[in-house]
């Protein structure tokens, strides 16, 4: 995995010790999201070095901006910690995103 320049030494540990994050964050950043500066691409780097890997794939898609229903999908995710059941449960009324919010309970 080639190392970007603004990827600070701690989250690149992460990163390699992840072995799928490694193996696939670059790869997926490649396909879906081939025109992000470095500076940018390094700051989505580590923010996937923070979540689960089953909302990764999602989050790469929102970041390149393909899908409107995966920005939200994405940023609901964050919320609340990446925990899809919270989502569902959310009690945030004045969130703007609140009536379009995924996984609705």
């Amino acid at each position: 995995m080639k190392q970007h320049p603004l990827l600070n030494p701690e989250t690149r540990a992460k990163i390699v010790a992840s072995g799928e994050l490694a193996k696939d964050a670059e790869g997926l950043l490649a396909v879906l999201c081939p025109d992000l500066s470095d500076k940018r691409r390094a700051m989505v780097l580590n923010r996937l070095a923070q979540m689960p890997a089953t909302h990764r794939r999602r989050y790469c898609k929102a970041v390149a901006g393909r899908s409107l229903a995966a920005c939200v999908a994405a940023f609901c995710a964050e919320c609340v910690q990446w925990d899809r059941s919270e989502v569902e449960r959310c009690t945030s009324l004045a969130c703007p995103l609140f009536a379009v919010r995924p996984w609705k309970g």
